[in-house]
């Protein structure tokens, strides 16, 4: 037996064996090495998010260039230094902000832009120091930064990719329509697909609370049911955040027969409220008749602010809300989280599981122009 087991072949066939399960350890061993690299890479992945302001005026701007940056505790943060902008100055200020100044003076007749860096520290939970590096974009200038005409399918399931809405596998994809506001289709959202609170389209983090024009048509082929959801925008709280949802800074709704209203969040006694739920709760409502099966444009133009920002909305050219000061609360309901300042959107009909499925929408031309800009950037219809 032994002797079997020794022969020099049965022997060389034991060498290779061996030798290939330790290559084998080894190459494992660097794919550990690997993977655990790569989750470290992941762990330490840049938490500054580049950044774009606009400038109205010659005079200075301050700059909250962390606010939409990543860090778990801002605490830990702080802007060491910058580089040195083109065509203005930069300081860095005791509140962890920048101001920028520009050496020239900006109209809005000549286009202006300016581009410098800054630099982070956190000191992270061993007492080591990170730095990374956002970069930072000044104009004077807005630009369309959403346009969904609907000639294509622009929705799948993750909402990736540009101008692509998120739909929901279980409440079915949605339809198109010929019956558009321009060119050859319309989006076409209700309750066809008999769902228990709605059908719709969103996406997460199109706009902030940053100075915004949007624009959209929607026609109503069947009313949904008084007080139900058709078009929200949602603020969003910190990502891992307990989901009790917020106050929505607009919301439009189906109102009595023949109106529709729009929610806004413009009361200035429920600015630090924190709401147990209702994404309208403590809102202010502003009416307009509609007419079935007519198509409605709509003009929202906003600044979102707890205190000092402004809200314009237009219904078929007409204004109907015109309000400055407070057009956003602070804090997302129960948790009393603050919200982030960045905005989702959402179209479709929302009848909420106390009530029957009812509402068929159509949807069409819907942009967002962030930056300064003009009705005329975003009204449906347009060339």
């Amino acid at each position: 037996m032994m002797r079997n087991l020794l022969n020099p072949t049965r022997m060389a066939c034991l060498l290779c064996l061996i030798l290939f399960f330790q290559s084998c350890s080894k190459d494992a061993d660097l794919l550990s090495d690997y993977v655990i690299n790569r989750d470290q890479s992941i762990d330490i992945q840049k938490y500054v998010v580049n950044d774009e302001f606009f400038l109205k005026s010659s005079n200075s701007i301050v700059l909250d260039v962390l606010n939409n940056d990543r860090f778990n505790e801002l605490g830990n943060v702080v802007i060491s230094e910058t580089s040195t902008p083109e065509n203005g100055n930069v300081t860095i200020n005791e509140n962890n902000t920048l101001t920028y100044v520009p050496r020239v003076e900006v109209t809005e007749a000549e286009e202006f832009s300016d581009t410098f860096s800054y630099t982070t520290e956190a000191v992270n939970d061993d007492s080591s120091v990170s730095t990374e590096t956002g970069s930072v974009t000044i104009t004077n200038k807005g630009k369309l930064i959403w346009y969904s005409d609907f000639e294509t399918d622009q929705w799948n399931l993750t909402g990736s990719g540009d101008n692509k809405w998120e739909y929901e596998s279980n409440r079915g994809e949605p339809r198109v329509t010929n019956d558009a506001r321009k060119g050859k289709r319309a989006v076409w959202l209700g309750d066809y697909n008999d769902n228990i609170t709605r059908n719709e389209l969103h996406r997460n983090r199109v706009s902030s609370w940053d100075e915004h024009w949007i624009g959209f048509s929607i026609k109503v082929k069947e009313a949904a049911e008084n007080s139900r959801v058709y078009a929200q925008f949602r603020n969003m709280r910190p990502e891992g955040s307990p989901d009790y949802g917020g106050v929505n800074p607009v919301t439009l709704r189906q109102g009595p027969q023949g109106k529709m209203y729009f929610a806004t969040s413009t009361d200035k006694k429920m600015v630090d409220e924190i709401q147990s739920s209702g994404a309208s709760t403590g809102t202010e409502n502003t009416y307009f008749n509609y007419k079935l099966d007519e198509w409605i444009d709509i003009v929202i133009h906003w600044e979102l602010d707890p205190t000092d920002g402004f809200l314009e909305i237009w219904v078929n050219g007409e204004k109907i809300v015109d309000k400055t000061g407070t057009t956003t609360y602070r804090y997302a309901n129960v948790s009393g989280i603050p919200y982030t300042g960045e905005i989702k959107h959402t179209i479709g009909v929302y009848w909420s599981s106390k009530n029957t499925p009812k509402g068929n929408v159509y949807f069409d031309e819907y942009r967002v122009w962030k930056g300064p800009g003009t009705y005329e950037d975003v009204v449906p219809g347009r060339d």
